[in-house]
């Protein structure tokens, strides 16, 4: 019994070790740390007869002197669904150690090391989007309500996808467009557009509600589709904003 004792212990001792050296690198990689981006380059998960699944992916980068680093990262599983091979995600790496890294993927680390909340955009952001003067202003704007926008363009036009929250922004001909799958995401906004002085001018048989004030019209609209091979629908929101001399009927 006392040997048994002990060992418990000891294991306790052992685990809370490890803790604090994790809370440790995780605080000196926020006060210290390099932001920058790593390639997805392997990954796996490994289930255990009689234990939970592990989840690790292998990352490689450069160092801002060069150095080339190749590491393994464990992650959650949801972590892991995130990425794929040859994806990018953003990092944080000690200069001095650049294996000590942590892999910014989930809303909290995002939260923890850039102090960004993983949200949909509110109404605010979607005026600071549809006036930013450049990309990178764009960009910023849309980071401050969740982590990983990035600019992409095809042949029609150009536009912002954050791939983890399943979003979209595209601005063509002076309208906005956002995409969203946040499923309460068009009561909370009809909340705030009617807190803002926007008055619901029309709702067609579509179920596209459209809201006016001085300065903009903005349509609400939402739409349903199904996957292949996948059972149910899946809802989402499209946003238009536009100013108030162009004609959403005709977009």
């Amino acid at each position: 019994m006392k040997n048994f004792k002990l060992y418990t212990s000891t294991l306790i001792i052992a685990t809370f070790a490890i803790f604090l050296s994790g809370c440790s690198n995780r605080n000196e990689l926020k006060e210290k740390g390099i932001r920058s981006t790593a390639i997805v380059v392997d990954g796996q998960s490994v289930e255990r007869e009689g234990k939970s699944t592990t989840y690790e992916i292998e990352i490689e980068f450069k160092t801002e002197k060069g150095q080339k680093v190749r590491v393994k990262e464990s992650v959650s599983g949801s972590e892991y669904d995130k990425v794929y091979l040859n994806c990018e995600v953003p990092i944080v790496y000690l200069p001095d150690s650049p294996k000590t890294v942590d892999v910014v993927i989930s809303g909290n680390d995002a939260l923890f090391y850039h102090g960004i909340k993983n949200r949909s955009l509110s109404l605010e952001d979607l005026y600071n989007v549809y006036g930013a003067s450049n990309n990178d202003s764009l960009i910023s704007h849309l980071n401050k309500a969740s982590f990983r926008w990035v600019s992409k363009k095809n042949e029609a036009v150009e536009y912002w996808e954050n791939e983890n929250r399943k979003e979209v922004v595209a601005i063509d001909e002076g309208v906005l467009t956002y995409v969203t799958y946040d499923f309460n995401y068009r009561k909370n906004f009809n909340e705030e557009l009617e807190k803002e002085g926007y008055i619901k001018i029309e709702k067609d048989s579509t179920g596209t509600e459209i809201f006016q004030n001085d300065h903009y019209k903005i349509a609400t609209t939402r739409k349903l589709e199904s996957k292949d091979g996948q059972m149910g629908l899946s809802m989402y929101y499209i946003i238009n904003v536009v100013k108030t001399d162009i004609d959403l009927s005709e977009l």
